[in-house]
């Protein structure tokens, strides 16, 4: 047997999960400077540049659902390593890419091997600390998240100041080697009891469980819908910044708000769970997000922005929501189902990669020729159906009872 290197209770642990937390959305972020660049030099359009997004979202989508039941069955690390040798095989394609079309094809490529870290780290906190330490251990790391989306922009505009678009791609090879080796090295392979182990119809009865919950949906919900808005802003927004004149590395830095204000929104959730509930904290939450995605509506109507601020800032009191919403719909779906974990993070990732897929193409489609307005728009309907989910899960009853005056009526 393989000596166990890296403690599962220790710091080095607890850092290496984080890593794998980011490594999905470093890999989506790191080359937003460099979008404008790659439509120019790959001579393209910026539909089919921002199509390297939603590509690679959809890509994290379709491994998910294949990633946690395959986890399930044969060990979290086992099925890790292949993941990250795909990753690593992804980001070598999108590193030597002279065309359009081999990068769209390498960033899927990439995804698929991206969802393995995304999928895993989630039951792999719940292995390694119990369900009742869980919530604890993920509230740690879900900050290193929200810091990922603005740093890895500023590395990225940096690199492509440096030494190119292609660069970027180069450190992500490195970054899934150094990931690959630690896994195939240091850590052991549990292999899940006979008992736990499933074939193809208790996969299938596994995503019945889950797709049959309407609680488990809801809660999927409050947080796939937040990653959507995000990923929508990320697919328009380099472009935005670019028309307003302003170069790669100024953009890169106009990720570092949207952080700070994630960072606020998560530790205001970690603290407010624990003294005035989950209910009433996601109720604040979603007033935040109203605030924003109105602010942006109101934005995009009636005036035609000179400055990012003025994007910037009421974006930001969405993703100030989406620190409550993510974290808490994130963990209250994936404990609900202890007993397959992984197969529950893979359907919760695979909702939020799909929203991302469908918002982020949306957006591009739309906001060629729409710009803001079309985008604000998008941004208002998640926030509708944010509602809808929150009110689905806490207040089911209340509207039970008025359905049933109403028809006795």
């Amino acid at each position: 047997m393989r000596k166990i290197v890296i403690n599962n209770y220790s710091k080095v642990f607890l850092t290496y999960l984080a890593i794998l937390a980011t490594l999905a959305i470093i890999t989506s972020d790191i080359y937003l400077p460099s979008m404008p660049t790659i439509k120019h030099n790959l001579v393209t359009t910026n539909s089919l540049v921002e199509l390297t997004i939603s590509l690679f979202m959809f890509g994290l989508a379709v491994g998910q659902l294949i990633y946690g039941p395959l986890s399930d069955n044969f060990g979290r690390y086992r099925i890790l390593s292949a993941g990250l040798l795909i990753f690593i095989l992804g980001s070598i394609g999108c590193y030597t890419s002279n065309t359009i079309t081999f990068l769209l094809i390498s960033r899927f490529i990439q995804a698929i091997g991206a969802c393995a870290a995304m999928t895993l780290w989630q039951p792999m906190v719940i292995d390694s600390y119990g369900i009742k330490n869980a919530h604890n251990k993920l509230a740690l790391i879900y900050p290193f998240m929200g810091v990922s989306p603005a740093i890895s922009p500023v590395i990225g505009g940096y690199l492509h100041e440096s030494y190119g678009w292609r660069s970027s791609f180069l450190v992500l090879v490195i970054l899934g080697v150094l990931l690959c080796t630690i896994t195939i090295i240091f850590l052991e392979n549990k292999q899940p009891s006979k008992s736990s182990r499933s074939g193809f119809k208790k996969i299938t009865k596994n995503y019945k469980r889950l797709l049959t919950s309407k609680k488990f949906l809801n809660f999927a919900a409050l947080s796939f819908l937040g990653f959507g808005a995000y990923y929508a802003y990320l697919a328009y927004s380099p472009f935005l910044f670019k028309s307003m004149g302003y170069s790669s590395k100024e953009i890169s830095m106009f990720y570092f708000p949207t952080t700070i204000a994630y960072f606020i929104g998560s530790f205001a959730s970690k603290y407010s769970v624990g003294s005035i509930g989950k209910k009433r904290s996601l109720i604040i939450g979603i007033i935040i997000f109203f605030i924003g995605a109105f602010s942006l509506l109101i934005i995009g109507l009636f005036t035609k922005p000179i400055y990012a601020i003025e994007v910037i800032i009421p974006f930001s009191f969405i993703i100030v929501a989406n620190g409550f919403l993510i974290p808490i719909g994130m963990s209250s779906a994936i404990t609900l189902f202890e007993d397959i974990s992984g197969t529950a993070a893979g359907a919760v990732g695979f909702f939020q990669s799909m929203t991302a897929f469908i918002c982020s193409y949306i957006v591009a489609k739309i906001s060629e020729t729409k710009g803001l307005m079309a985008f604000s728009i998008v941004i208002c309907i998640i926030c509708i159906m944010v509602l809808f989910a929150f009110m689905s899960i806490f207040y089911k009853k209340f509207f039970r009872r008025r359905l049933s005056k109403y028809r006795m009526q």
